[in-house]
């Protein structure tokens, strides 16, 4: 099974504010097969955010978190996916 991490960010994170960071899988060069996000995660560099949402993206190409924080220093993250390649089901 091919698989890879890709990762986007870190980005930074409003306060007060959602924020929505996205890691997309890469793009297939293979015919019939497609990147698929089966997992994901976060990274912070400090406290004082929250998650509120962590899923892979409605047409599983990726993987996106939805945070929000208070109005401390300021913060950034990073958004991680899990793909794997995969026959394309259309």
């Amino acid at each position: 099974m091919d698989m890879q991490l890709v990762t986007e960010g870190p980005q930074s994170v409003s306060a007060w504010a959602t924020t929505t960071i996205t890691a997309t899988c890469p793009t297939s060069e293979i015919t019939g097969y497609e990147w698929a996000a089966i997992s994901g995660g976060h990274s912070c560099d400090g406290w004082g955010v929250w998650i509120m949402e962590s899923k892979p993206t409605t047409d599983w190409t990726g993987w996106m978190v939805k945070f929000d924080r208070d109005a401390r220093d300021a913060r950034s993250c990073s958004v991680f996916a899990v793909c794997v390649l995969r026959q394309d089901p259309t």
